[in-house]
């Protein structure tokens, strides 16, 4: 199975990721993934150079980048791993709100999709 998603301008791009970064935030601290599952999907050095090279907002990415640290936080200081999540789901969701509001009513993320 396959899905390709369409995401243009930088607004769009940023709220996509923040939205996702949030559910990915929420998953964790829920223990419904592992911490190791959120770094192979957004926290990891790959998807911090993407995002500063597209020039995306500086709270994404460092967000992202604090990401890599959470297992070792968890290890080290559970309640300061606590702490931090819900330090990085206020600061997306302060971003979110700054942002305006999409600029289309309709949209058409998925652009491709295949079922095998």
């Amino acid at each position: 199975m396959h899905i390709s998603m369409n995401i243009s301008g930088k607004d769009e791009i940023e709220k996509m990721v923040g939205i996702i970064l949030l559910g990915l935030l929420t998953a964790v601290e829920e223990k419904v993934i592992s911490i190791d599952d959120s770094e192979d999907y957004l926290f990891n050095p790959y998807t911090s150079r993407i995002f500063s090279e597209l020039g995306l907002n500086n709270k994404i990415i460092k967000v992202i980048e604090e990401g890599w640290e959470l297992d070792a936080l968890r290890i080290l200081n559970p309640i300061s791993f606590d702490k931090e999540i819900l330090k990085f789901k206020k600061e997306i969701i302060e971003l979110l709100k700054q942002m305006p509001s999409s600029k289309s009513s309709k949209k058409e993320l998925i652009t491709e999709y295949k079922l095998e």
